[in-house]
């Protein structure tokens, strides 16, 4: 948690969101302010979180090619966060198609992976696992990099896989599907099975294959000892019973 906190305070000093990058987020066709937006999330800019959770309210407005935040009857700057006037003349509001809104939303959860508090940043890796795509796959290896909580640093590590195995790249798929073979966890067996059914690369599916077996037979180990463990449990409550019963019948004479 430290270290984290420690990691984004670093962040702050080293990146700024610019005046232009606040105009491009939210200005232009949609490709063109996503690719702007995940520029900045790339960095993950500290800034980013105030100024998308003011777009996803519909607070920012354009005008004189600048952005602003307009809330609760006060402007400022949408890039520096200082008061501001908001020019009388050519103010346009800020709409974001529905694609733009989930880009943004996911944006904010990836940012959220640098948060000092280990449970949002759980939660983070939580909402990012069925929307994180290529472009935010920087800013994924940049919060492993910087996680200290080993739990979530192998979430991340299995988020990044599961990145890379969509990827159009073969290459990539095939270094995912390799990564994986040394997962422990349920969600990557059920991941591989997934993806051995839409693959259609002969290479990349024989991979996948040999990494479900391995993942497979690492878990049926982990179930059998479970299994063990549990008859061992509930034995040793069955004999501690008819030790008891066997004193008392003793006792009784019977």
């Amino acid at each position: 948690g430290l270290f984290g906190g420690l990691f984004f305070a670093c962040c702050l000093a080293a990146h700024a969101l610019t005046p232009d990058q606040a105009l491009r987020i939210a200005q232009g066709e949609s490709d063109e302010r996503i690719a702007a937006l995940n520029e900045v999330v790339a960095a993950a800019d500290p800034a980013l979180p105030g100024y998308v959770q003011a777009l996803l309210a519909d607070e920012v407005k354009i005008a004189g090619g600048k952005a602003y935040v307009v809330r609760a009857g006060k402007t400022t700057d949408a890039a520096t966060g200082a008061a501001a006037a908001l020019p009388a003349d050519g103010v346009e509001d800020v709409v974001n198609p529905n694609r733009v809104r989930r880009e943004l939303e996911t944006a904010l959860a990836a940012l959220k992976l640098f948060s000092p508090d280990r449970a949002e940043r759980a939660k983070a890796v939580a909402e990012l696992k069925d929307q994180a795509d290529e472009a935010k796959l920087p800013i994924i290896e940049k919060a492993e990099k910087a996680e200290s909580d080993a739990a979530i640093k192998a979430q991340l590590g299995l988020l990044k896989a599961a990145v890379l195995i969509g990827s159009e790249d073969k290459d990539k798929r095939l270094a995912a599907a390799r990564l994986l073979a040394d997962s422990d966890q349920p969600a990557t067996r059920s991941l591989l099975l997934e993806r051995l059914g839409t693959e259609s690369d002969a290479e990349v599916k024989a991979a996948l294959d040999k990494s479900l077996s391995a993942v497979s037979s690492r878990l049926v180990w982990g179930e059998r000892l479970g299994v063990a463990f549990t008859g061992i449990s509930l034995g040793s409550i069955l004999l501690l019973a008819a030790l008891g019963l066997a004193i008392t019948y003793g006792l009784m004479g019977v």
